[in-house]
């Protein structure tokens, strides 16, 4: 559902342009939805999956507010996503066709991030998402599973220094050929 607050020509905004003030919200009942790095997953390494559902608001030309209703946390389901330690990896497109298919709109998804800062490389750190985390999006928005006038941002659950849960929430922009990652603040 895309709900315009603007002009009408302000309707079909890019998000992966890095010109696009993409921000978003979180609804109380999908926060309290967000998967959570347990002990458990600290010694197994396997990591959770989720994905997002909600719709966005064309506030302006520059600025488009995504707002997550439901967060669909998913058992490993091969046609979906299948798991691993240290890695998932989700099948978007079969994910779209079953939400769409429904009426529901898929706007980004979640996973865990099992591991603590201290037991990682120098420089990384578990709110980080990986190379292959933005490479897996990358290759949806390539393949046209994912299309840059629909918002898609993703978000990396951890545990904090004091081993609470903490998130992190991210998109790519696009600038050229290249994509980067930009982490998002929450409105």
């Amino acid at each position: 559902m895309i709900k315009s607050i603007g002009p009408e020509r302000f309707s079909n905004p890019d998000f992966l342009s890095e010109n696009t003030r993409v921000s978003f919200e979180i609804s109380s009942d999908a926060a309290h939805s967000l998967p959570e790095v347990t002990e458990i997953d600290l010694k197994t390494k396997n990591e959770k999956y989720a994905y997002f559902l909600g719709d966005y608001e064309v506030i302006d030309s520059n600025h488009v507010q995504v707002n997550i209703r439901t967060v669909v946390e998913l058992t490993e389901q091969e046609e979906f996503y299948t798991e691993g330690k240290m890695g998932v990896c989700p099948n978007l497109r079969a994910i779209k066709q079953l939400e769409e298919g429904m009426g529901n709109l898929l706007v980004g998804d979640i996973h865990t991030h099992p591991v603590l800062a201290e037991e990682m490389e120098a420089g990384m750190h578990p709110a980080s998402p990986s190379t292959d985390d933005a490479k897996d999006i990358i290759l949806d928005y390539e393949a046209g599973v994912l299309r840059p006038d629909q918002p898609f941002i993703f978000a990396i659950s951890f545990l904090d220094k004091n081993k609470k849960p903490a998130y992190g929430f991210y998109r790519l922009v696009k600038e050229g050929n290249k994509y980067k990652v930009v982490q998002m603040e929450r409105e």
